[in-house]
């Protein structure tokens, strides 16, 4: 018996909420170190993670922009003043933006009706950390590490074990 697979995110696909490309709104709380925590909301995931990238508050301002397309965010991160710390931390850091993504109800509903299924984040531009990918030409024809598909599947298993909300317990006399 062979796991179902889902392997493309694409915009005109029913897996597009899947893509860091969805246009949600997500709010984070920047923690950076020697200032204030500041909230900031950005119009997807792909967006807020570009402006994880860097601690100038200037810079992150620019992802705020609503009209900017996430390919668009993500061109403008690769230009970015990146932090020291960031190889070691994008992550645990995509880890926590797809908690924030999936606290939306429809959305965690729709990345539960998911299961059982193996996601897989199928590409063709040879991003062999993120993904897999699939590209024509045999570079990497298949490999990856899918990184994104991996931390899908981990925040989809931790909204089902999660704990349900306590029960109310009420005492009887005796």
């Amino acid at each position: 018996m062979t796991c179902p697979i889902i392997y493309d995110f694409g915009k005109n696909t029913p897996n597009f909420f899947l893509s860091n490309f969805y246009p949600t709104p997500i709010t984070v709380t920047f923690v950076i170190p020697g200032a204030e925590p500041l909230a900031e909301t950005y119009p997807s995931t792909e967006h807020a993670f570009q402006a994880a990238k860097t601690y100038d508050v200037t810079e992150r301002r620019e992802f705020q922009n609503f009209e900017m397309k996430a390919w668009k965010a993500k061109q403008l991160g690769r230009v970015v003043t990146l932090r020291k710390d960031w190889n070691s931390s994008k992550v645990a850091t995509m880890a926590a933006l797809l908690n924030i993504k999936f606290s939306n109800p429809a959305l965690r509903e729709a990345l539960l009706a998911t299961v059982p299924k193996m996601i897989i984040e199928g590409n063709y531009w040879h991003d062999i950390f993120w993904g897999v990918c699939f590209c024509t030409d045999k570079k990497h024809h298949g490999e990856g590490l899918n990184t994104l598909g991996r931390l899908l599947m981990n925040t989809r298993q931790s909204i089902l074990t999660a704990p349900k909300e306590n029960p109310v317990v009420t005492a009887e006399a005796a």
